[in-house]
Parts: structure tokens; sequence; C-alpha cells
């Protein structure tokens, strides 16, 4: 099965032809049209009563997803001098670390100008990036930002709750407990897959099929299980999140194996 990743809203755009690591680099940042569509879009989703979660980094050095050949903090896609890869392994992984001053300034400009731009709006929640790889490096950063929202957002009109989801592979439940964020999305440790605990009121635990069930949790649990696990939650305060990608995974028959998604 192939599979195809679509990137919209970016920050940036070309200014030359060619593609990633062309000669000369092609990348530039281009921020106004971004924020503007970022806005309209969030506008919008707000008048629809939808709650919008803004994942400000995209994961990278995973897999046939990973965008790092293309990102801006890839030395061979920018003008500027700057490199979210020190160590040369194609991976850029040290751009979600605290190991990259000229990178987290950067970062910390656009979250803020992210901020500036939806600080109106009441339907926002701040997720970091996904599914990073759960090093000490990439908490610590992660931790930073969350601290870092928090902070500007202080001044602000409006505050917003921002917080973690699962990292992996590397990645332990403990790290989102212990976050300073409101929110986190778990793994399947501490039974969040077949009996999740209650919510205890501290922060929100947002369960979602992609972190703590997957589409493996979904086939072995068969669709009894996942109703089951649908009223859990529901019953024990935890909010849930279906997550789009699983109608990918329908088997050709057209037999659904998710409760979530009709196949296509």
């Amino acid at each position: 099965m192939q599979f195809k990743s679509q990137f919209e809203l970016l920050p940036f755009k070309p200014f030359a032809p060619g593609g990633c690591h062309a000669t000369p680099p092609i990348r530039c940042i281009h921020m106004r049209g971004h924020f503007a569509s970022c806005g309209a879009s969030f506008f919008c989703a707000s008048h629809g009563s939808a709650q919008s979660a803004i994942h400000h980094f995209s994961i990278i050095g995973k897999g046939h997803d990973d965008p790092w050949r293309g990102h801006p903090f890839n030395a061979h896609n920018n003008i500027n001098n700057i490199n979210g890869d020190p160590n040369g392994d194609g991976k850029g992984i040290e751009s979600h670390s605290l190991a990259v001053p000229a990178v987290l300034a950067l970062q910390e400009a656009y979250v803020h100008k992210v901020i500036d731009t939806v600080n109106d709006l009441d339907n926002v929640l701040y997720e970091i990036t996904n599914e990073d790889n759960g090093s000490p490096g990439n908490t610590a950063w992660q931790y930073h930002m969350i601290n870092f929202i928090k902070e500007y957002e202080s001044g602000k009109p409006k505050q917003h709750p921002a917080g973690m989801t699962h990292q992996w592979p590397d990645g332990k439940d403990t790290a989102e407990f212990n976050s300073p964020g409101e929110w986190f999305s778990p793994g399947e440790e501490g039974g969040f897959q077949t009996d999740p605990p209650t919510a205890d009121g501290s922060r929100v635990i947002l369960n979602d099929t992609n972190h703590s069930f997957f589409f493996t949790g979904l086939q072995k649990a068969s669709l009894e299980g996942q109703r089951a696990w649908v009223w859990k939650n529901f019953t024990r305060g935890n909010p849930l999140s279906a997550r789009k990608r699983h109608r990918q995974r329908l088997p050709a028959t057209g037999t659904p194996y998710s409760i979530f998604f009709r196949p296509q």
C-alpha cells in the first residue's frame, strides 16, 4: 500500500525553480500569507464550534513521512546559514532539541506569531509536535516550548491549553504526565488502550486512536471492544480523538474493522 503525504499552510515557499537540495538553495521564510491562511482557517472553525489543535512543528527523522529533506532548517534549503542537523546524519533531530540556539530562536519567533494570530479565538489548543523520538533532549525541548507558550500568553487577553502527544519509539507516558502542559495524549501504558483510568481533574487526558489504540489495537479489540473503549473513556471523563488515517487501513473487501470510520 502506498501513502501520499501532503503538507499545507507552510510558512515558506520556493523563490527559485528546483526541488529539495537544489543548488543554489531555494527556500526562504515567507510568513505573511501563511499566517493569514492560518487565522482564516481557525476563525472559520470557531464559527462551526470546532476545536482546533495547532500542531506547531512537524515530526522529523522518521520513515516515509519524514519532511526533513525539504525542511527549511536543512542547510541545503536555506540561505541563512541555518543548520538543524549539526551531526550530519540526515535526520535533523537536533532541531527538535535545545542544541541549536539559532533554530530555537526561529522556532520561538514562529510560535510568537502563531499566538499573535489566533489569540482572539477560543477554540484553540496547542500541540508542540507529534511522536517525536522521546530522547531526553527532545523532552526538554517540548517542555521548554510549552513553558514558552504559557509565558507569552500570560500577557495576552486569552490563554489556551498547551500539551504533548506520546513520543515514539522511545517515549514513556511519564514524560507527558510530568510535563508542564494542561493536556496530553498518552500511549498504551497504564491501561489507556484497554482500561483507561478515570480523569482526576489535574489535566486533560486526550485519549486517541493514533497513540494509545492505534490500528493494531483496533484490529485486536474488534468492533465490540472498540465500542467498550469509547464508553469507558466517556464515563471516566477522558475526551477522545479519532484519527482519520485509520480509514486507509481498512481491508480491500470493504469490511470495516473500525467503528470510527466507514470504508471508502
